[in-house]
């Protein structure tokens, strides 16, 4: 019997240097089938298929191009994704920094086995983390303001890299790398976020404070959030509210 088929493949464009290249995703009516959410760290997991199929997309969540290593999960800073996507306006001079670090990526790259394979091999999707990391690290650092959201896609980098080491039993480099999600969380907290995004990365940065015992860290920030729930009443809030007002650390 053949195992269903729950990913599709399709082609993009890298807007660093041009490079056509295949991308692999799970398939949109088979994401309540396998997709789900870590609700203390905020962030998607895989559950396995019954049939054997692969099915854990944190390998395959990050579009790498293989020509340059430029490194994204948003689709949106990619070409010809799809007729339904815009892509993010990006300046010349961002284009031009992140072609000038190309050298610094395609070192990185160039530990990968095959980072257009579908399914990557777990040292290759760790890899493709650290190019995302590498080339958002380049976007904020040319457009601090507009693009402070790169701080908090760094630090869920690091949470869906440590994921990926965790559900291939390499303990140690799950925790390393949760600590490193927590350091760039305090960039994100000191960055100019505005709305949902700011609340969620305060509470990103609490979780994984707890989650690696960094308790004195985790005070300051639940302390932070409990004082905001009473003085902004948007409904970004409430999730963030509740979860202020069940843990179980004491101020």
């Amino acid at each position: 019997m053949c195992a269903k088929k729950i990913h599709y493949e399709n082609e993009i464009t890298c807007r660093v240097c041009k490079t056509k290249f295949p991308t692999f995703r799970l398939l949109p009516s088979q994401s309540r089938n396998f997709e789900r959410f870590d609700e203390f760290l905020d962030v998607p997991f895989y559950k396995e298929s019954p049939d054997g199929t692969f099915s854990n997309f944190l390998y395959q969540r990050i579009y790498v191009c293989p020509e340059c290593g430029f490194a994204s999960e948003d689709d949106r800073h990619f070409k010809d994704v799809s007729d339904y996507v815009t892509p993010l306006k990006m300046d010349s001079s961002t284009l031009d920094l992140l072609r000038e670090a190309t050298e610094t990526r395609k070192e990185t790259l160039s530990r990968s086995d095959n980072m257009i394979a579908f399914p990557r091999s777990t040292g290759d999707a760790l890899l493709s983390y650290d190019l995302a990391i590498l080339s958002s690290s380049t976007i904020y650092e040319s457009e601090r303001r507009r693009m402070s959201g790169e701080t908090f896609r760094m630090a869920n980098y690091a949470l869906r890299s440590a994921r990926v080491a965790r559900d291939a039993g390499m303990e140690d480099e799950a925790q390393h790398l949760m600590k490193r999600g927590f350091d760039y969380f305090g960039d994100a907290r000191d960055a100019d976020l505005k709305g949902s995004i700011r609340y969620r990365a305060l509470y990103q940065l609490l979780a994984v404070g707890i989650a690696t015992g960094n308790d004195r860290s985790s005070l300051e920030v639940l302390s932070s959030m409990r004082q905001m729930t009473q003085t902004d009443p948007s409904n970004d809030l409430v999730k963030y509210r509740r979860a202020t007002q069940t843990s179980t650390i004491r101020v």
